[in-house]
């Protein structure tokens, strides 16, 4: 059985609201275990290593950091304050990841996860949308193209190689020694980096709208962004598990009127949830080359992690 820790907007029946970080256990279903409240005003981006969570906002030049060993009772336990707003995040195992504009990649030790230290910071000159990570590869968006991060130097984190796209990464996202890109125009774009110092192209696929978030793991890889007509979210997804162009598995619009920030998470093989903050959470199997939806869960939801 898999945790998932959501940050969520609940609204209450005084029709205030309460911002929260949600701890549910998904196995068939979503179940709601417990909940913990959140300092951020608007809450945008979520990591969680192990038994600790950390948390992003819109407005907020901090980092929150929660311990939801027990995800019945999870609890707020420190904020790592910034001088900007940070604008993304990642995490593996040994690193916590955070860009902030003005002061570019800051990397926190997670040796104890609950205590993250700042130990270097890696600016590029120019703002960083967006971070992945995957083990110790790392990659930064720098808006028409990508830079991977190298860790293991004594001297520190240093930008090695990059990748020019023709048009705008909206984001990246990391899954073994491979880059996956969400562009404006070109739809997803799969880079290799067996070599991080050599990044080279595998393929590209067309995405039926304008992509704005990207997850890929066991071999499946999935785009969401703002569907034709700007009436809600689409999502596209894709079979990546080759050396070729990535394959158009499937794709869905849901129609909701409207368009809020939309993350997507591969959960297995055939499996993907998305978060809406303008809706909730849909569960999605992909299969004979289409989505079946088999879950939903009503909520305003800025960002989903599983553990």
């Amino acid at each position: 059985m898999n945790r998932i820790a959501l940050v969520i907007v609940l609204i209450v029946a005084t029709a205030a609201s309460a911002l929260a970080l949600d701890c549910f256990e998904f196995d068939d279903v979503i179940q709601p275990q417990g909940q913990a409240a959140i300092a951020q005003v608007h809450p945008a981006g979520l990591q969680v290593v192990g038994d600790a969570a950390y948390s992003i906002g819109e407005d907020s030049a901090f980092v929150a950091v929660y311990d939801v060993s027990d995800p019945a009772q999870p609890v707020e336990l420190a904020a790592l304050l910034l001088p900007a707003t940070p604008t993304d995040m990642a995490a593996s195992e040994d690193w916590l990841l955070v860009t902030v504009p003005g002061l570019g990649l800051v990397r926190y030790d997670l040796a104890d996860p609950y205590a993250p230290v700042a130990d270097d910071t890696l600016d590029l000159g120019i703002d960083l949308p967006a971070v992945a990570l995957d083990g110790d590869l790392a990659a930064v968006s720098v808006v028409s193209g990508v830079r991977t991060i190298a860790f293991d130097y004594p001297f520190g984190m240093i930008a090695l190689g990059s990748y020019a796209t023709p048009s705008a990464v909206r984001d990246v996202a990391v899954d073994g020694a491979r880059l996956y890109l969400a562009t404006y125009a070109n739809g997803l774009v799969v880079v290799e980096a067996t070599d991080p110092s050599q990044l080279l192209p595998v393929g590209e696929a067309a995405y039926p709208g304008v992509p704005d978030r990207v997850d890929a793991d066991h071999g499946l890889a999935v785009l969401t962004g703002i569907a034709g007509g700007g009436s809600g979210f689409s999502a596209t997804a894709y079979d990546v598990d080759s050396d070729s162009s990535p394959l158009v598995l499937a794709s869905t619009n849901v129609s909701i009127g409207f368009y809020f920030n939309v993350v997507p998470r591969v959960t297995g093989p055939d499996r993907i949830i998305v978060a809406s903050r303008g809706i909730g959470i849909f569960d999605f199997v992909v299969a004979s080359s289409e989505f079946e939806q088999v879950g939903f869960l009503r909520g305003k939801h800025a960002d989903i992690h599983q553990d």
